[in-house]
């Protein structure tokens, strides 16, 4: 079995939390704060509507193509150095955006931004799994998971507010991604000896790795999930408004208890892990999300019940499969390993609305919600191959950090 643990001894103190669990809510500002404002950034910038769209593209290109480059540079020079740095460049690139407002130094600083996004949250996943070990490691992953999806909600609330008074304070707010990247270079531990190896070593290693069955089949249900995800966001509302004659009020309810209970499952994972196996857990909360989707197709009470139960297994299933993410691999790879996955959902989410409209050439809308249930079914074999990895997440691990 693949040793997952740290290559760094290093005691969690509240400091340490508090930069690790806050990075990924200062940088989802970057693009959840600025979604509300962009309207009034093309009025004042009298951008025209391909532009203002590159606001959002450039930001989220540096995902794609960047994120497994930064994830090689990560097991290269250690996590501390690139997790740090990479807060202070997306807040002092917030500053300098707050200051001058010309569109090609809007783009320049929305692709920095950009870039330090796709470190940062890989490398959280990453560093949670190193830094808290057995039920510590889930209950962190999902303070995580609770932690994003409260930014979800807050972010838009205060890009509104902020866009009626003046748009460019949007960006300012991103400087508090500042005083993160500073405490990070202070209070996480230095790793960048453990990590010193040559990139070509790094690299051939990661591509072992990946072709071992646990990696695989991380990997396979990351893209499947995400696939499945987005397809529900995307056209769950068509669904229910158009097939299953809800109003836009009962749709809007819908969704949002469904996002609400996976906020709520995800805060109770690290708690459940302690009495059930974490691949099991993938397997019936994978049941679980198949079963959402087929009630959701159904229609009647299903159309209510199935969201929220999709809902709740997802939360749960998005912290069991982040804590396999990292115990997957040996720390000298992990953070390239979790950024290649990350990649791998990206693609996922790229590609959900486009395999739904292929879908749909053949079936009924609410017959493809019946096929993606069934897509969700065929990742339960696959969680049997992360078994061996229980022993550092599941009922029988110790409490650590």
């Amino acid at each position: 079995m693949i040793s997952s643990g740290s290559s760094t001894s290093h005691k969690v103190t509240w400091r340490t939390a508090a930069v690790v669990l806050g990075a990924p809510v200062a940088v989802l500002s970057g693009m959840q704060l600025i979604l509300p404002a962009l309207p009034v950034i093309q009025a004042d910038l009298a951008l025209s509507e391909t532009q203002i769209s590159l606001v959002s593209t450039v930001y989220l290109l540096p995902g794609v193509l960047l994120a497994v480059p930064a994830g090689l540079l990560g097991d290269r020079i250690g996590r501390r150095l690139m997790f740090g740095w990479s807060l202070i460049l997306f807040g002092v690139a917030g500053v300098l955006l707050f200051v001058r407002n010309d569109f090609p130094f809007l783009l320049g600083g929305r692709f920095l931004q950009g870039f330090a996004f796709a470190v940062i949250l890989p490398l959280t996943i990453t560093m949670i799994g190193e830094l808290w070990r057995n039920q510590g490691q889930l209950r962190n992953q999902g303070m995580r998971v609770v932690g994003m999806n409260i930014a979800n909600v807050v972010w838009p609330l205060i890009g509104g507010v902020v866009a009626m008074m003046m748009w460019q304070l949007a960006f300012l707010f991103q400087a508090l991604a500042l005083p993160l990247g500073v405490a990070a270079l202070m209070v996480l531990p230095d790793d960048s000896r453990s990590f010193r190896k040559p990139n070509d070593r790094v690299r051939v290693k990661l591509l072992q790795m990946m072709r071992t069955r646990r990696a695989l089949a991380v990997e396979f249900t990351a893209f499947l999930r995400f696939v499945v995800r987005f397809g529900f966001l995307t056209y769950g509302p068509i669904l229910l408004v158009s097939y299953q004659g809800f109003s836009p009020f009962e749709t809007g309810l819908v969704i949002g208890v469904a996002a609400f209970m996976a906020t709520v499952s995800a805060g109770m994972t690290g708690a459940i892990a302690r009495r059930v196996p974490p691949s099991r857990l993938l397997q019936l909360t994978a049941a679980g999300m198949a079963g959402g989707l087929a009630l959701l197709s159904v229609g009647g009470m299903g159309a209510w019940v199935g969201p929220v139960l999709y809902g709740f297994s997802d939360g749960v299933f998005a912290v069991v499969h982040s804590g396999f993410m990292t115990e997957a691999v040996p720390a000298s790879v992990r953070a390239a390993f979790v950024a290649t996955t990350g990649a791998i959902k990206n693609l996922g989410k790229f590609l959900a609305p486009t395999l739904v409209v292929v879908l749909l050439g053949v079936f009924r809308l609410d017959a493809v919600f019946l096929v993606l249930s069934v897509v969700v079914v065929s990742m339960i074999p696959m969680a049997r191959l992360l078994r061996d990895l229980d022993t550092g997440l599941g009922p029988d691990a110790l409490e650590g950090s």
